[in-house]
């Protein structure tokens, strides 16, 4: 089985302060059965490069790891 868009558990955006999108990520949590229970996998990480060096991929980052800990996850 192979994941898809209806595997993406959450998904971020961070955009600057007039709305332009800088930064995203989507979460999925990882089926216990195949990895084990607590498990989650970042999916499709990405960062404009007009928005590369201003922390928007890093805050993207730390919001992933944050839902994912914050919804049982251990790795």
């Amino acid at each position: 089985m192979h994941p898809s868009a209806a595997d993406v558990f959450a998904f971020f955006v961070a955009r600057d302060a007039s709305g332009e999108d800088m930064a995203c990520g989507g979460l999925r949590m990882v089926d216990e059965n195949s990895l084990g229970p607590g498990v989650a996998e970042i999916k499709r990480m990405y960062a404009d490069p007009k928005g590369r060096g201003n922390g928007a991929a890093a805050a993207i980052l730390n919001a992933l790891e944050s839902h994912a800990a914050a919804h049982g996850a251990k790795s």
